[in-house]
């Protein structure tokens, strides 16, 4: 009786820690809505890419970077901004949060085109959710 009690423990601990690391590690896919194809005469190196979430943000991005942002409601959407590339897919994991500073974002994955079209800044729609790439992070 002992030995089954035993077992039943080490199987429910077994499931708990794998549930919690599927939880934490699993991807999750941020669904990117293309809206805009902004061309600029800056030559963009095709690998990098940021997210605009408002608050005078958006200004600072378009003196910089010389282009107008279409217009957005950033209570409902933030931007995604991909300079030369176009973006294929962004994921992230819920655990990156535990690796920096910064508890309120997370570290995004992307996946980008293989055609680098050097002059083209490419905006996306996403959901309002703080993510930001390697070089951000200072990692």
């Amino acid at each position: 009786m002992a030995k089954s009690i035993a077992w039943s423990v080490v199987v429910f601990v077994s499931i708990a820690i794998y549930v919690i690391y599927c939880y934490h590690y699993t991807p999750i896919v941020v669904e990117l809505e293309s809206i805009a194809c902004l061309p600029t005469k800056e030559k963009l190196p095709g690998t990098w890419w940021t997210v605009v979430k408002g608050n005078g943000q958006e200004r600072s991005f378009e003196s910089s970077c010389g282009v107008s942002l279409p217009d957005n409601d950033y209570s409902m959407h933030y931007l995604l901004v991909s300079a030369g590339r176009q973006m294929k897919r962004l994921t992230y994991v819920r655990a990156c949060r535990w690796k920096h500073n910064n508890k309120d974002s997370y570290l995004g994955y992307e996946t980008l085109g293989k055609e680098l079209t050097p002059h083209t800044y490419y905006v996306y729609r996403m959901r309002p959710i703080s993510i930001f790439n390697v070089e951000e992070s200072g990692r």
